[in-house]
């Protein structure tokens, strides 16, 4: 498989029951090569219900939903110069991403942008004292399933396309399950951010194994510079099988 080349630097240094709708997940190896089912430009609560935004939540959101239901995406960071989506966001955008399991370290390569983000598994989270796209991370197995707990993450980022927010005290976790014999991966995102929320909430997302794929070269700023959008859109996106 072709690498790009900061992608194949950060190889040399790799080494929940009762979801609603859901499979028996598997336990098995989360490596492999994954694209989200569907495209959710918006983060939906499992419980069906409305996002929890505080006063100051929705003071910030619904200008941009607004805007963003106009077609007007001039408030995204991602879609103005490019900047990286953010967790969870990156993972989100419809493109292929390859996850490398390893017992000390998850690894994710991203087609988009040549982005790649590493998580130490066993490991107490650490802080490093300064916010980041990534945030700073830490993984830990539970029974059939991988879960990371992310801090430190730029207020600058967004949540979802519509530009949900989140303020520089965002927690996020994500578990991931392995399910159909592994041929799906569904995600539970878990947010807390008491600034912009009333409370935590949670959102599901499913992803879909791909055989024989290779990750394409994907610059955001070559695009940018012909005239097409930050982020192909579903149609113009190659969807493979």
């Amino acid at each position: 498989m072709t690498k790009f080349p900061n992608q194949v630097a950060v190889m040399l240094l790799v080494g929940v029951c009762g979801w609603p709708a859901l499979a028996q997940a598997e336990t098995r190896s989360f490596d492999g090569t994954w694209q989200i089912e569907g495209r959710p430009d918006t983060l939906r609560p499992v419980d069906g219900g409305a996002v929890p935004l505080t006063a100051a939540g929705r003071e910030t959101y619904e200008p941009r939903r607004t805007a963003y239901s106009k077609g007007d995406r001039t408030f995204d960071p991602v879609m103005r110069s490019c900047a990286s989506p953010g967790v969870p966001r990156v993972a989100l955008l419809g493109g292929a991403f390859e996850i490398i399991d390893r017992p000390q370290q998850i690894t994710f390569l991203f087609g988009w942008n040549h982005l790649f983000r590493t998580v130490p598994v066993g490991k107490p989270l650490s802080t490093v004292g300064y916010a980041s796209a990534i945030g700073t991370s830490e993984a830990k197995r539970e029974d059939d399933g991988l879960v990371i707990d992310t801090r430190e993450l730029n207020p600058a980022t967004l949540l979802d396309a519509t530009g949900l927010p989140h303020g520089p005290n965002l927690k996020v976790r994500e578990t991931y399950r392995l399910i159909d014999g592994g041929e799906r991966l569904v995600l539970r995102l878990r947010f807390e951010d008491a600034e912009i929320y009333t409370r935590p909430w949670e959102a599901d997302v499913t992803f879909r194994r791909l055989t024989d794929y290779q990750l394409k070269e994907d610059v955001c700023l070559d695009r940018i510079a012909v005239g097409q959008p930050a982020i192909p859109t579903t149609s113009a996106r190659e969807r493979p099988k």
